[in-house]
């Protein structure tokens, strides 16, 4: 059977959904997102799903992880793949599937200095240089983790829904909460995006994850969005590993 005959499953099973892909080469035959609470709408996607080759990325306790992998065939775990990309994280055994995706990912899809910014239940950084060499970034609190932290950590700001605020200067605690979960963050993002551009010459920069939506990157050149990145990623260390 040739490569162009192959179809894959990419699922990627984070903290807060499950996302999942199915592929002929690079073409998305379909995308589904599944939220914690569609377990079986999940699996009987599974078990009706057809496909040659699946790649799993979870962060999902060892017993869910075990469960989906009972209902796939031909799967593929990080742990035990080849990585298309030079890692030089410091500790390799802690660095989450879904920032190796990501910068697979982007060492696919650009050339030079490359910088992937994942915005989902934590604020993730991840940069892979011009000699396609994986160097590590940042993580920091998400929009919902900033919301609850400072709604469980006092005794009375309430729980709010990330909303965008209209500015930096909130007139009423919870305009004030706005803006300093979402301007905060953004001025967060700026500055390392500033940091990334001053100390790496021509960077490409890739923005991805479930609350991207939330920040412009208007005023940046060279930015590119792209919701299913680390689906990409994981469909590339698959297709390096059963070729």
């Amino acid at each position: 059977m040739s490569e162009n005959n192959h179809t894959y499953l990419v699922i990627d099973a984070g903290n807060t959904r499950v996302k999942t892909a199915l592929y002929t080469a690079e073409d998305y035959v379909s995308v589904h997102h599944f939220s914690q609470n569609d377990e079986a709408a999940f699996f009987s996607f599974l078990k009706e799903a057809t496909y040659d080759f699946a790649i799993l990325s979870s962060v999902l306790e060892s017993d869910k992880t075990a469960e989906i992998l009972a209902l796939t065939h031909n799967c593929l775990t990080l742990d035990k793949a080849k990585i298309p990309v030079q890692n030089n994280y410091g500790s390799p055994e802690t660095l989450g599937a879904d920032r190796l995706a990501n910068a697979v990912a982007a060492m696919f899809k650009a050339r030079g200095n490359r910088l992937v910014i994942d915005v989902g239940t934590c604020i993730k950084f991840d940069f892979v240089d011009a000699a396609d060499t994986y160097l590590g970034g940042s993580i920091s609190p998400g929009l919902r983790m900033r919301y609850e932290a400072m709604h469980h950590f006092t005794g009375r700001l309430p729980l709010l829904e990330p909303e965008k605020p209209g500015n930096h200067l909130g007139s009423t605690t919870e305009s004030c909460m706005h803006a300093g979960a979402l301007q905060g963050a953004q001025e967060e993002i700026n500055g390392f995006i500033r940091y990334y551009e001053d100390k790496y010459e021509g960077l490409t920069i890739f923005v991805t994850g479930g609350d991207y939506l939330y920040f412009d990157y208007s005023a940046k050149n060279g930015i590119f969005a792209d919701d299913n990145l680390t689906l990409f990623g994981l469909l590339q260390i698959l297709k390096a590993n059963v070729q």
